[in-house]
């Protein structure tokens, strides 16, 4: 891919379009790439001065693109939605409530359904459970969750069906910094567009 950021240590995430025609990959910067036939040309990129991109996904329609980024020391998330077409700034952006410990709130997976409308996190939450761990961000109004699980501990994967109808999240019994065994499933059925 050029025109990618070439640094040795860091964890980059990844996201591709279900055609494979955009890839987005992120970290301090996150970059949207689109295949001309022969290679992945630099698209557009954005900065992010205190955070990273911890996540990326690229919806169906190869023009949406969502960034799930660590903020601040991981005491928050946002989740933050751009348009391939419009370039680096934002559609809009969703901020979860402030955590006060260090390295807390950390984002562990995000998932679309097929046509879009919600995309439902996972995060480590904060150690004062100061938010719910699974929320599920519906874009006919992005401002606030449209439906969360507060699990006992930290939510460590999340997955939802194509048609939003189901969510399933794995977590562990306490929170991610804190030792401990076990771990816990939820299953939830999502009533919505009916």
């Amino acid at each position: 891919v050029e025109g990618s950021a070439d640094v040795e240590g860091l964890n980059y995430c990844l996201g591709v379009s279900p055609d494979g025609s955009v890839v987005v990959h992120g970290f301090q910067v996150l970059s949207v790439f689109e295949w001309d036939g022969s290679d992945y040309r630099l698209l557009w990129d954005r900065l992010y001065w205190t955070s990273t991109v911890a996540l990326a996904l690229v919806a169906g329609d190869n023009d949406q693109i969502f960034a799930v980024t660590r903020e601040d020391d991981d005491v928050f998330t946002t989740v933050t939605k751009f348009s391939k077409a419009a370039g680096s700034e934002p559609v809009w952006t969703y901020e979860t409530p402030h955590g006060n410990n260090v390295y807390q709130d950390d984002p562990s997976w995000a998932i679309l359904s097929d046509d879009a409308q919600l995309l439902a996190v996972s995060t480590w939450g904060t150690e004062n459970n100061a938010f719910p761990e699974v929320f599920v961000l519906w874009q006919g109004d992005p401002t606030a969750p449209f439906f969360t699980i507060d699990t006992m501990g930290s939510a460590l994967a999340v997955d939802i069906t194509p048609d939003g109808h189901y969510l399933a999240a794995l977590g562990k019994n306490v929170h991610s910094n804190v030792t401990g065994n076990g771990c816990d499933v939820y299953a939830a059925e999502i009533l919505w567009g009916e």
